[in-house]
């Protein structure tokens, strides 16, 4: 893997991972910056958590050379 892309991989992962645990943390608890109110809004947020996190997975895989 090119320097160029393992730096623009790990910056990914970083905002994936960020991205999957304020979803998450929004969706089980309604906390900020999301402020998930009702059940359709809980799935939604909690479906984005699953999304980003499988995408973080991914790229972490990406960088180990599993991928």
């Amino acid at each position: 893997m090119d320097t160029r892309h393992l730096i623009g991989a790990v910056i990914a992962l970083i905002l994936r991972v960020e991205a999957s645990f304020s979803f998450f943390r929004g969706s089980v608890t309604g906390a900020p910056p999301l402020y998930s109110r009702g059940p359709f809004q809980r799935t939604l947020h909690f479906a984005g958590g699953i999304i980003f996190g499988s995408l973080a997975i991914g790229i972490v895989l990406k960088i180990a050379g599993k991928w």
